[in-house]
């Protein structure tokens, strides 16, 4: 999924997907760091919602005719990919680290997107904007937890 010409329900998939990436990761981090778990949790309350904003606004704005007659120029998917995989030696600074990358690249998604269809589908532009926003204000939470972590780490 590169710099092909990317429809709308290719940008709809594929935003799904981040969703539904998170959505795992975060229940896994919840599982493996219990002392996290709330944090987590509500980072899964949220991408369940986006999941249904999404495609909501899909249904709701794109049709037929406009499906195949508009695409987003330009935008390569594979830069927004995410590997959410969590290995078993993995401690909690490393599941931080990624969950950070995880939301530096969604958040950077939904606003590229928000700006591309803005003017053209503007159910899909606002409602990505304001995931986009969402999601990038988990970064500094995660990046507060990681500081906690290493300061911790360093005092010991």
């Amino acid at each position: 999924m590169g710099e092909q010409e990317s429809t709308a329900s290719t940008i709809i998939s594929f935003a799904q997907n981040l969703e539904e990436q998170s959505l795992k990761f975060y229940e896994e981090l919840a599982q493996k760091f219990a002392e996290y778990r709330e944090t987590f949790l509500s980072f899964i309350k949220e991408s369940k919602t986006n999941k249904v904003s999404i495609m909501r606004s899909y249904q709701e704005t794109v049709t037929d005719a406009f499906e195949t007659g508009f695409s987003f120029k330009g935008l390569n998917l594979s830069e927004y990919a995410v590997d959410t995989k969590i290995l078993k030696n993995n401690d909690i600074a490393d599941a931080l680290e990624k969950a950070i990358e995880l939301e530096d690249k969604t958040s950077r998604y939904y606003s590229v997107v928000a700006q591309k269809s803005k003017g053209l589908l503007a159910t899909i532009s606002t409602d990505f904007a304001r995931i986009s926003e969402k999601r990038r204000k988990r970064k500094p939470i995660l990046e507060s937890l990681l500081a906690k972590i290493s300061a911790c780490r360093l005092i010991k």
